[in-house]
C-alpha cells in the first residue's frame, strides 16, 4: 500500500496544497531530503495523500473530501497493521483534531519553527538586531568574499564543509538529505548559494518558497570567519525571499546552542507543533490485540 517516495512525486504533492500553512513538514523538498532518515513512504489516490514514517504519520493531505476521512484512513491502517497511531507535525490549522475521541495531544517545543519578519533579516535594522548588523559589517570589511549560486563544481567542497561542521557539532544525519537536494535543485524548486573565501566554499544555504513563505532547509558555515552566519542569513534572504510574506528558519531540535542562535535573530512568531496519539486505553487494547489474538 505504502511505497517509496520518488522525485516525480512532487507533482502529486503540488495538487494537495494547504492554504495558510507556514510549516515545513509538508513541503515536498523537505520530505524528499529526510525520506531515508525518517523512513518516509507515501500512499495516494485521487482524494488523499498519506505520509508514513518509521513510527508516525504526518498530517494527511486531502482534496474534495472531508478531512476526517484522512484521519480514519490512518486509524484503520494502524488497527490492521498493529502500527502506532501517532501524527506528528500538527499545527494550529489542524487544531480541530485535538478534540477527537480517545486522543492525547502533546506539544513539541523542540519542533516549533522560528518565523521571522522578512524585512528584519533583509536589513538587520533596529536595536534588537544591532549585534547582527555589526557582525555583517565586520564580515564584509574583513574578508574578500563572493556570494554565488551553487554549481556542481562546489559539491565536494560542500561535503567537506558538512564534515567539518558535523565533526564540531556531532550531527551527521543531514548529509544525505543535503546532497539529495543539491542534485535536484531545479526540479524541487530550491535554491542554494555559497560564500566563497580563499577560493573555497565557507558557507552555504539551501531554501525554497512555500505558500509565499521563505523556508531555510539547510544552512552551514565555517565559524572561523567572524560574522559568516550573519552574512549568509542576510545575503540569502535578500536574494531569494525579499518578496516573501515571512521567513521560516525551522526548529532548534532541542539543541540549546541552536535555540540561542535562532533566538538571536528575534523571531516574530513560531509555527507551534503538536502530536496526537491514541489514548492510553486504546494503546493497551492495541498491545493486547497484537499479542493475544482471540
Amino acid at each position: 500500500m505504502f511505497r517509496a517516495i520518488e522525485i516525480n512525486d512532487k507533482k502529486i504533492f503540488d495538487e494537495f496544497k494547504i492554504e495558510g500553512y507556514y510549516g515545513s513538514e509538508l513541503n515536498f523538498a523537505n520530505i524528499y531530503a529526510w525520506k531515508e532518515f525518517d523512513e518516509l513512504t507515501i500512499y495516494n489516490d485521487e482524494h488523499m495523500l498519506i505520509i508514513k514514517g518509521k513510527d508516525f504519520f504526518f498530517p494527511p493531505l486531502v482534496k474534495e473530501i472531508e478531512y476526517i476521512n484522512g484521519i480514519n484512513f490512518i486509524k484503520l491502517y494502524c488497527l490492521k497493521n498493529n502500527f502506532p497511531f501517532n501524527i506528528y507535525g500538527l499545527t494550529k490549522e489542524f487544531a480541530f483534531l485535538f478534540s477527537l475521541d480517545d486522543i492525547i495531544v502533546y506539544e513539541h517545543r523542540e519542533l516549533n519553527e522560528y518565523v521571522y519578519e522578512t524585512q528584519s533579516l533583509l536589513t538587520y535594522q533596529g536595536k534588537k538586531l544591532h549585534a547582527k548588523r555589526n557582525l555583517l559589517n565586520q564580515f564584509q570589511n574583513r574578508y574578500n568574499y563572493q556570494f554565488v549560486a551553487y554549481e556542481e563544481k562546489y559539491r565536494n567542497e560542500i561535503i567537506s564543509l558538512i564534515d567539518l561542521w558535523t565533526e564540531k557539532k556531532s550531527l551527521t544525519f543531514e548529509k544525505k538529505g543535503i546532497l539529495s537536494l543539491l542534485d535536484n535543485l531545479n526540479f524541487l524548486e530550491c535554491y542554494c548559494d555559497c560564500i566563497i573565501i580563499d577560493n573555497k566554499v565557507q558557507a552555504f544555504s539551501i531554501g525554497t518558497i512555500f505558500n509565499n513563505v521563505g523556508i531555510v532547509l539547510f544552512e552551514k558555515a565555517n565559524t572561523e570567519y567572524i560574522g559568516i552566519y550573519a552574512a549568509i542569513v542576510n545575503l540569502f534572504a535578500n536574494k531569494h525571499f525579499a518578496n516573501c510574506k515571512l521567513i521560516n528558519r525551522q526548529e532548534d531540535m532541542g539543541l540549546e546552542n541552536l535555540r540561542q542562535s535562532k533566538l538571536s535573530y528575534h523571531p516574530l512568531t513560531f509555527v507551534y507543533k503538536y502530536q496526537i496519539t491514541s489514548s492510553y486505553e486504546q494503546q493497551l487494547k492495541q498491545i493486547y490485540k497484537a499479542n493475544f489474538l482471540d
